[in-house]
C-alpha cells in the first residue's frame, strides 16, 4: 500500500503524534510505501528516516499560521495524487488541510481521534466556558470528522463520546489502543527505591497532584521516608509545591519538571509504585508503560481506566479525588508482596495480547485494506 501520513510533528521534536508516528514508521515502512507530511523546524536533511521506504517532507512551522497552513495542504494535495490513502494524526492541524484536500482529490481519509481538542480547551480555560476560538475549533472538528471514511479512538469510552458528540455512525469509528511508548535503554541497571511513588503528566489543575501529595501525608505517619517524585511541567507547579510544604512535606515530595525519555524511564522503573490520578476523562497510556517497566500502578476509576487495568489485576482503582483510598492502595502495594508480583505479572501479559504493536498494526491494515477494497 501507499500510505500518506499526515501529522503535526516528527523527530527530533518531541510528543505522542511525533514518536508514534516514527515508531508506526519503523513498523510499518517494512509492507509499506509510506510518505510524512509534518510541521517541523528542521530541515529535511536533519530528519532520520527508518527505511528507504518512508519520505517525510517537513513544513517550517516557523513560518506565519496561514503560510505554514497553505503550505502542508498544498504538499498534501500533491502527494495524495500517488497514495492509496491519508492516515492523519490530529484533527486541525493536520485534519483541516487533509479534509479540503479531499473535497478536490476525493482521496480517502483515516483520521486518529486521540481527543476533543475544544473541549480540552475549554477544561483548561480560567472562566469555563467556550470563546470564539474554541468554537472554531468545534466546527472544523465536526466537518473534518464528518469528511473521514474511518475514525480510529484509543477507547471504547472515546468513541461513544465522539459518536454522540458529533452525530457520526458507531460503525464508522473503530477503537485501537495505542501501544506503550518505546522503552528507553539505559547504560546501567535501575535498582527499586523502596516507598517511592511516581507520578507524570501535566501539571494542571485536573492532574491529581494535589490529591497525591494529601496520600503522602497520610502514608508519612506509617512510612516516614515514602517520597513522592512529580515528573512534568504545567501551569500548577508552583502553587502544588507551596501545598506540599504546607503539609511538611518538604522531604517528601519532589517536582522535577520536564525530563528526558531516558531520565522518566529510570524514574519509572525505580519506582515502587506508578500513580495515575488524573481527575479528568483522558486514557491513561502512561499507564501502559508502567507494564512495560514492571512497575504497579494505582490509577483513578473512572471507564476508560477500566479498558486498560483490571482491578486487583493488572493494577488497582481507586475512588477520584480520594486521598485515603489512594493511600490505603500504596500502602497494599508497600506491604504485600505477593499482591505486587500478580500485577506486574498479569501487566506483562497484556502489553503482549492486548496493547502490543503488533495487535495495533493489525487493527489498522485491516482498516486500511476495507478502504482500498471500498474503492
Amino acid at each position: 500500500m501507499r500510505i500518506l501520513i499526515a501529522t503535526p510533528t516528527y523527530p527530533p521534536e518531541k510528543g505522542n503524534h511525533a514518536e508514534y508516528t516514527k515508531e508506526l514508521c519503523s513498523v510499518m515502512g517494512k509492507e509499506h510505501h509510506l510518505t510524512v507530511v509534518a510541521y517541523a523546524i528542521v530541515a529535511y536533511s536533519d530528519i532520520e528516516t527508518p527505511s528507504s521506504e518512508v519520505k517525510v517532507l517537513p513544513i517550517d512551522k516557523r513560518r506565519p499560521l496561514a503560510i505554514r497552513f497553505i503550505k502542508f495542504f498544498l504538499k498534501i494535495l500533491k502527494e495524495s495524487r500517488n497514495t492509496d490513502f491519508i492516515y492523519v494524526q490530529n484533527t486541525v492541524a493536520a485534519g483541516l488541510p487533509v479534509a479540503l484536500a479531499n473535497i478536490i482529490t476525493g482521496k480517502p481519509f483515516v483520521l486518529k481521534f486521540v481527543g476533543d481538542e475544544a473541549q480540552e480547551r475549554v477544561a483548561q480555560s480560567k472562566f469555563k466556558k467556550k470563546n470564539f476560538k474554541i468554537f472554531l475549533i468545534s466546527l472544523i472538528q465536526k466537518f473534518v470528522l464528518k469528511r473521514a471514511s474511518k475514525i480510529i479512538t484509543m477507547s471504547e469510552c472515546l468513541k461513544q463520546n465522539v459518536a454522540k458528540m458529533y452525530k457520526i455512525k458507531p460503525e464508522n469509528i473503530i477503537t485501537n489502543y495505542n501501544p506503550p511508548e518505546k522503552q528507553e535503554i539505559l547504560p546501567f541497571g535501575v535498582q527499586t527505591k523502596k516507598h517511592q511513588i511516581s507520578t507524570a503528566g501535566k501539571i494542571t489543575n485536573l492532574s491529581g497532584v494535589d490529591i497525591s501529595i494529601k496520600a503522602v501525608a497520610i502514608l508519612k505517619n506509617k512510612f516516614p521516608d515514602v517520597k513522592l517524585i512529580v515528573v512534568g511541567g504545567g501551569p500548577e507547579i508552583e502553587n502544588f509545591k507551596k501545598f506540599g510544604l504546607s503539609l511538611n512535606l518538604s522531604q517528601n515530595v519532589e517536582f522535577l519538571g520536564k525530563v528526558s525519555g531516558a531520565e522518566a524511564w529510570k524514574i519509572r522503573k525505580e519506582s515502587e509504585v506508578c500513580i495515575f490520578n488524573l481527575a479528568d476523562k483522558m486514557l491513561p497510556q502512561r499507564a501502559l508503560a508502567n507494564f512495560a517497566a514492571q512497575t504497579p500502578t494505582i490509577a483513578t476509576d473512572m471507564p476508560e481506566i477500566r479498558e486498560i487495568i483490571e482491578n486487583e489485576k493488572t493494577g488497582l482503582l481507586v475512588k477520584p479525588n480520594d486521598d485515603k483510598s489512594l493511600a490505603n492502595a500504596i500502602e497494599r502495594l508497600f506491604t504485600d508482596e505477593i499482591l505486587k508480583q500478580k500485577i506486574i505479572r498479569n501487566g506483562t501479559e497484556a502489553l503482549k495480547t492486548r496493547f502490543s504493536w503488533n495487535a495495533h498494526i493489525k487493527i489498522l491494515n485491516d482498516i486500511f485494506k476495507k478502504i482500498i477494497n471500498s474503492r
